[in-house]
């Protein structure tokens, strides 16, 4: 069940978590307060040409000519999984993009799909993400990232390094945006 909050000065109920898809049988999910603000932390996860420079879990990202994310776009994450050098390269579909807006309580949310041609295709392995970001004020925000996963093939994915990837990944955007925010 998803818990909700009612946004102050409003009667809109603001989702706190994604609802998993019918499919899912285990998600994985990272959540942190970033000392920035919103549309700083935005421009850091959508600019595809700069994970590279601050995120040690997703190393880069192809996504051809485009320079952020778009919807309908086809894009290609390399992934370190632990601290070694191994590179796994995982294809995704973007399926909605809509950055935060300045108000309070107000979200920008980042969605995608696996689109492995074979393993999603026939069924295989599912997984969808989304990664949103919350306006906390001007200058404070909430990241969260959950991954949901299904599939017949579910419980070969190595949850583990996903759950650290996924930690790191967060830790990594607050630093950046932290940093960015104190003009280092």
């Amino acid at each position: 069940m998803v818990n909700q909050r009612q946004s102050k000065g409003t009667s809109k109920a603001i989702d706190e978590r994604p609802y998993p898809p019918s499919w899912c049988r285990r998600e994985i999910s990272a959540r942190c307060t970033i000392e920035a603000p919103a549309a700083r932390v935005w421009e850091l996860m959508t600019k595809v040409e700069e994970y590279g420079n601050w995120n040690p879990f997703i190393v880069q990202i192809d996504a051809g000519n485009s320079s952020t994310f778009s919807e309908g776009e086809r894009v290609l994450l390399h992934v370190r999984m632990d601290d070694s050098k191994k590179i796994t390269k995982t294809s995704l579909l973007v399926t909605h993009v809509s950055p935060p807006a300045v108000a309070k309580d107000s979200f920008g949310e980042l969605k995608y799909v696996f689109n492995d041609w074979f393993l999603a295709s026939s069924g295989m392995v599912k997984s969808a993400r989304i990664q949103r970001v919350q306006v906390i004020n001007s200058s404070q925000c909430e990241y969260t990232t959950v991954e949901f996963f299904g599939g017949c093939l579910w419980r070969f994915i190595p949850f583990d390094k996903v759950q650290k990837g996924f930690d790191i990944h967060a830790a990594s955007l607050k630093l950046a945006a932290e940093k960015k925010e104190a003009g280092c």
